[in-house]
Parts: C-alpha cells; structure tokens; sequence
C-alpha cells in the first residue's frame, strides 16, 4: 500500500470547512421547508439539494489524499453535476401533484440511490487516482472499498456519541431551569443538521488518520465472518435436499413452494461471506482442504435457490403486473443469480480457493452502477415501468378493475402514473368503462380524496342478501349502498392477502391458497346476510351488512340511509378467524342479540371514561 498517498492532511481546518458549508446548505432547506419557500416548497429541488447536501460532503472527504491533483477537482465537478441533474430528472417525474409527503417520498429514495451508485463507483476513481491508470488489481478494488465503509460507519457512531453527549447536556441544563440548549438543538428549523455536519466532518478527518486501526479492524471483521461461511453453506445445502423432497408435496397440496424474499436474503448474506473469506485474494487457501471443496462444490446451489425466487416473481408479475416494489426485487434477483453464476463458475476453477471471485465482484459492480444509474432516468424508471405495466394491465381488466387500480396509478407512480390514465383517456381501443375510470381519476385531486373515490369497472351483479331476521326487508336503497360497497370489499381482501404473504414481490403459499378453500361471503356460493337490530338503543333498527372482511353499520335517516361506520367482524379475540360459513350459521340459527356493556361509561366535566372491568364476581358474591 502506497503510505503516501494516503496520508490524510494534518489541519482539521477543511474538514470543518466542507462541514460547515453542508450544514449551512442543509439548514437553508430545513428553513425553507418550514417557511414554505424556494426550494422548500419545489418538490423538484427540495429533494435535489437535501439529496446533494448530504452526499456532497463524504464525496471530499474520500477524495481528499488526492485533493492536490487536478484529475480529482475535475472528477468532484463532473460527480456533482451529474448529482444535481439525475437528482432534477427523478424528482420531475417520481411525485404525482396531490400525493402525500412529496418531500419525503422523493428525497430519501433519491439518496438512497444516488449513494448506493457511488458506493460502488468511487473505489474505481480511487484506485484510478491511485495508480494512475484503470488498469489497477482487484486488491486496490477491495481495500478502497472497505476503507470506505469503515470510514463511514465509524464517522457515524462519533457522530451519534456526539449527538448523545449533546443531549445529555440539554437534559442536565434543563433539569435545573435552563433549557435553551434543548431549544437550540431540537427546535430551531435546520439547526441539527449543521451541528451533524461538523461532527461528521471531524469524525471522518479523525477515523482517517489512523489508517493501521481501520486495517487492523477490517481484518479482524473479516476473520471472524469467514468462519460463518461454513454455516451458511450448510443452511443452503440442508434446504436444498429438503426442498428436494417437499417439492412434490407442496405441489400436490397446491401450495407456493417456495418465498422468494427469504432465499434472496439467503443467498445475499452467503455472498457476503464468502467474500469475507476471499477478501482481496491474497490467501490461497482460507480453509481446510476438505472443508474448502465442500464449500466450492455448494456454490451451484446458490444459482438454484435465485432460480427459484425469480421464478416465483416471474409468476406475480405475469399476474398482477409490475409495481416498483417487484421492479426492485427484480433488480435484487437479477444482481444476486450475477454473484451466484460467477462464484459458482470460480468455484470449479483450479488454483487458488475461489480464484474468479475478483474479477466476478467486479463485473458486477459495473453492472449494478450503469443499471442504477439508468434507473434515475426514464430509460429504467421503476415508476415509469411499473406505470406501463399497470397501464396495460387495466386496459385489459373492464369487468374487474376497482378503484384502487386507478388511484395507484394517480397517485403511486409519480408523473409517469397520470401520463398512464391520459393514455387510457386518448387511446382508441380502451374500453369505454376503462376510460370513464380513467377519466374520473385524473379528476382526483389530493390523495386524501383516494378513499372516496368509488367508481368501479366491477359488473354490479345482483348478489343474493339473506336478511336477519326473516320478516326484515332490503329496500332497494339499502341494496344499492350494499352494492356501491362491494368492490371496496374485494380490494381490501386482495390488500389483506398481500400483506399476509409478505413484501410485493415475495408471497405465501398458505396465505395464497386459502382463499380458494374458504367459501366467500357475497358470492354464488353464499349470500350476503344483513342483519337489522337497534344498536344504540333509540327503538330504530340499523342495517349491519356482512361483507367478505368488513361489517358496515347502516342508518336509517331523512336523507335516507347512511354509513355510520365499519369493524372487521372476522376477529375474536383468543379464537381464530370466523369463516362466512361459521357466521351465516349463527345467524340463522339465531344465536345473535345486542349485548349492553356490563359497565357504563363515567362522564367527568367534558370528558368520558370507559371502564372495560372483569364480568365474573367475586366468590361468594351474589351472581350479577
């Protein structure tokens, strides 16, 4: 390692001063935001700048051994420049007018991508300033690399012991009377963020200096982590074989076999491993002979179990369609089969214990910087793919589209969302259901107005209501508030069943299959029951009707009936789920009545206290 090179500067002064001017930067947003001015109040430039302040700063600081040359200055320009304008491209497209928390949904995400691609970029431009030439080994790689990630996390935790000595002291001075200092730090718009800075700024320039510590670390993480390979190789060879012999099973009960989220995770963290155990190459044998072939001949298996997880997201994009949470599992998948398919390639080559990883880390790590760099444009969008794919997929769904297809485009895939609807709107061959759908969405202005959106391209069928009890009788109004409830219902139950099975693109096998043993309420196979009884007690009785998941309470007034409100009736606390059968059952069977609460509520002056106190008496107590 070229000591020189690396000798960090001996004044502290330009950190402090990129420090104080990213703080100064963050804290003109955090103003801004909180009067409502430029640039707080462009979404577009809001999120640009928090997302190049925040960046900005680390940039100069890995760069700074070489702050003397031109080629570096040079490199920062052009690094910032693409910054501000990938930063500009995404916010422009990324934030649908009348969403929520633009600044939030647009930032943060921006950030995340913009410091990942650089993550994996900078090791290259600083091995290039380094030796002077593209052409320098993968050990140069790797170092770089770490030293990096180490910096950074160990920048941090100085950071947050700053912050937590910092908030120690304003507990102490507001303990006895004196609380300006917790009003400074945690009250006045902006001002944390430039305290942060400085203290980032002086950690990094201090983490930098003691080189000898950081490798002396890097290797002592390193050691450790190469001796949980063998356990992972074992968990991905055990679950193999298992799967192996389940598979049959797990069909023949029509079940998912496997979810995906849990074998990418599987496979990413062996990944991880078994370049703790590569490290830079340098070690020809990390293990034992016997125990390093076992570890070679596994690695096939790795491209089996990604083969799996892409297979399965390959079937919920081909059924549902693309959303940008599958669009990332995608890129996860396609990223982790790249690593799998070149360990298991460097895994049967002889030499050296995995001698091919090297050049595998970094043809990937290409890949992944010019596919998140592409994805910050419209080329590889999620939100511009994810809204063709919906798109398409409603144009061809008249009869089945609800309302929660139209409002995901309106308001989930930024600009790229509406230009989907227009689409619909202008398009020739979209069904006219399609388009008046499409049309009444575009005329939704705020996503607080999502949920009152009713339209629906769902065939309103005559469904079959069973009253309760008999002599009731259904009004035609009642029937077609039922009705105008029916599609919302539907989403909430597709809805329910996602969030069981997991993330967007990773789903359960249970949760999937049991809707198709449950009967469903509202169906041919079984009616709608509404139940009339007086619920508050005023000698008028309300309509509860029972739909898949929800009972919604109906009241009868001048202006007709009127929701009052909605429970899900399936829960029962300590039982488990009630089925439309179980509930159906009880009903005609009679076994229903208004319960009055045991004990009443105290109204104290303004307020009111329920008390939900034991029902059972004390022994020997009188029954009550």
């Amino acid at each position: 390692m070229d000591e020189s090179t690396q000798a960090p500067r001996a004044s502290i002064a330009p950190a402090l001063t990129v420090g104080a001017l990213q703080g100064l930067l963050l804290w003109w947003l955090a103003h801004s935001k909180e009067g409502a001015a430029w640039p707080g109040s462009s979404h577009v430039w809001y999120a640009n700048l928090f997302s190049f302040g925040i960046i900005v700063g680390p940039l100069i600081y890995a760069l700074a051994p070489w702050s003397k040359r031109r080629t570096t200055w040079i490199s920062i320009t052009l690094i910032a420049a693409w910054l501000l304008w990938s930063g500009w491209q995404f916010g422009t497209h990324e934030w649908a007018p009348g969403a929520f928390y633009w600044s939030d949904q647009i930032a943060y995400p921006l950030f995340l991508l913009q410091a990942l691609i650089l993550f994996h970029a900078v090791p290259f431009l600083q091995g290039y300033l380094r030796e002077g030439s593209l052409g320098f080994s993968y050990r140069i790689l790797f170092l770089e690399t770490w030293q990096n990630a180490l910096r950074l996390a160990l920048a941090a935790l100085f950071t947050g012991i700053f912050w937590l000595l910092l908030w120690l002291c304003a507990q102490l001075f507001e303990m006895i009377g004196l609380p300006f200092i917790r009003v400074v730090l945690f009250q006045v718009p902006g001002f944390a963020w430039l305290v942060t800075a400085l203290a980032f700024g002086v950690g990094f320039h201090l983490v930098g200096s003691a080189e000898r510590l950081l490798t002396a670390l890097r290797q002592q993480v390193l050691t450790l982590l190469k001796w949980l390979v063998p356990v992972a190789t074992l968990i991905v060879v055990a679950f193999s074989i298992a799967l192996l012999f389940r598979t049959p099973v797990l069909l023949a009960e029509h079940r998912h076999v496997i979810r995906a989220v849990w074998l990418l995770w599987l496979v990413i963290v062996s990944v991880y491993l078994y370049n703790a155990a590569y490290q830079d190459g340098s070690v020809a044998e990390p293990y034992p002979a016997a125990l390093a072939r076992a570890i070679r001949w596994a690695t096939p298996l790795l491209v089996l179990l990604v083969g799996m997880a892409l297979y399965d997201l390959w079937i919920r994009v081909n059924a549902y369609g693309l959303t940008s949470s599958r669009y990332w599992g995608a890129i996860v998948g396609a990223v982790t089969l790249a690593y799998a398919i070149g360990y298991a390639l460097a895994g049967f080559r002889p030499g050296s214990w995995m001698g091919a990883m090297g050049r595998a880390n970094v043809r990937v790590a290409v890949g992944i910087i010019v596919v998140l760099i592409f994805a910050l444009t419209p080329v590889l969008s999620p939100a511009h793919l994810s809204a063709r794919s919906q798109g398409s997929r409603l144009a061809n769904s008249a009869g089945t589209a609800g309302p929660e297809d139209f409002m995901a485009l309106r308001f989930d895939a930024g600009t790229y969302g509406q230009e989907e609807l227009m689409r619909l709107v202008a398009a020739a061959d979209t069904p006219a259901s399609i388009r008046t759908g499409a049309r009444a969405a575009l005329a939704v202005k705020a996503a607080r107005e999502r949920g009152t959106f009713r339209y629906t391209t769902i065939a309103q069928i005559e469904l079959t209501f069973e009253a309760f009890p008999a002599d009731a009788a259904i009004d035609d109004e009642l029937r077609q508030k039922i009705l105008a409830e029916q599609p919302r219902a539907r989403n909430l139950a597709g809805a329910a069943v996602d969030m069981v099975g997991g993330p967007d693109f990773a789903f359960s096998g249970e949760a999937a299959a049991r809707p198709h043993r449950e009967k469903k309420l509202c169906s041919p196979d079984l009616p709608c029951p509404v139940l009339f009884a007086d619920l508050d007690g005023d000698g008028q009785n309300e309509a509860i009707a029972f739909l898949q998941y929800q009972a919604v309470v109906f009241q009868r007034g001048r202006a007709g009936w009127k929701e009052l409100g909605r429970v899900n009736w399936r829960f029962r606390a300590g039982r488990k789920q009630q089925t439309g059968e179980d509930l159906l059952k009880e009903l005609r069977d009679g076994d229903y009545r208004v319960a009055e609460p045991r004990w009443k509520s105290l109204q104290i002056g303004h307020f009111r206290l329920p008390f939900d106190l034991p029902v059972a008496p004390e022994r020997g107590a009188p029954p009550s």
